[in-house]
């Protein structure tokens, strides 16, 4: 069982999942980010890879990828990152969360194998082309990675249980139309789609897009089985001193605590 089934399988409540930008505030910054996360209270961390057109995030998100591009982060960055949290005893689940053009790049055996040295545990491609046969799934089971797969409010129940049957780890469902950092949330309509979400694909549900605090996360985490923490952490991030890995642990802390 992978490390991220082990962690749904284990919880009585809800997970909670940061995401940070890799190579960002600075390239050195992520292994700290990522040590400071998990003593937070995090049960798993999304890594977003960084991208030149990151279209489906908000400015907040953006800006940390155009900062990290200017700093030479990347998708190996990432894997580099991930490996020294893992040297440094780190034991969470880890996703690398990214647009497609990187990963295709690398090639999907080469990602699977490299994932697999570095300790990655699920690898979500946002914009991966619908394939009738998925190369990239194929590639990470075969090392024992995660597929992880987005459902968006859009996606009709046959695509959706597609999802479901290329995925594992879990299910990201997108509780909005827009881009990451979105302030509007309609988490009764969520908690219904979560719902359907889990049927359709027999994931563990996990939301994001627009949770931002505490309250949300004690909100969605009675219908969701995670909840994700994206723009309001790199916002925290960007204000903190010393790469923001302080003020990144208490924001943590204070989420969990409200997940019970």
């Amino acid at each position: 069982m992978s490390r991220i089934k082990t962690a749904f399988a284990a919880a009585d409540r809800a997970l909670l999942i940061p995401y940070v930008t890799a190579g960002w505030p600075r390239l050195a910054d992520t292994p700290k980010l990522l040590r400071a996360l998990e003593r937070g209270g995090a049960d798993l961390i999304e890594i977003g890879i960084p991208f030149s057109d990151p279209s489906a995030d908000g400015p907040v998100i953006q800006r940390a990828n155009e900062q990290a591009l200017a700093h030479g982060a990347g998708l190996r960055t990432a894997l580099e990152a991930v490996a020294r949290y893992r040297d440094g005893g780190g034991t969470l689940p880890t996703v690398l969360m990214g647009y497609a053009n990187p990963f295709l790049r690398m090639g999907p055996t080469p990602l699977a194998a490299a994932c697999g040295r570095a300790g990655v545990d699920g690898v979500l491609a946002v914009d991966w082309p619908p394939l009738r046969r998925d190369p990239l799934a194929a590639a990470l089971r075969g090392r024992g990675v995660d597929r992880i797969v987005l459902v968006a409010p859009t996606s009709p129940a046959a695509r959706v249980a597609e999802l479901g049957r290329r995925g594992s780890g879990y299910a990201y469902y997108v509780s909005m139309q827009g881009v990451t950092g979105s302030r509007k949330l309609d988490a009764r309509a969520a908690g219904r789609a979560a719902r359907r979400v889990r049927e359709l694909t027999g994931l563990p549900a996990a939301v994001g897009f627009g949770v931002r605090t505490p309250a949300d996360c004690a909100q969605l985490g009675k219908s969701f089985d995670a909840v994700i923490v994206g723009t309001r952490l790199i916002e925290v991030i960007g204000q903190g001193r010393g790469g923001g890995a302080a003020a990144a642990e208490r924001l943590v802390a204070s989420c969990r605590r409200a997940l019970g």
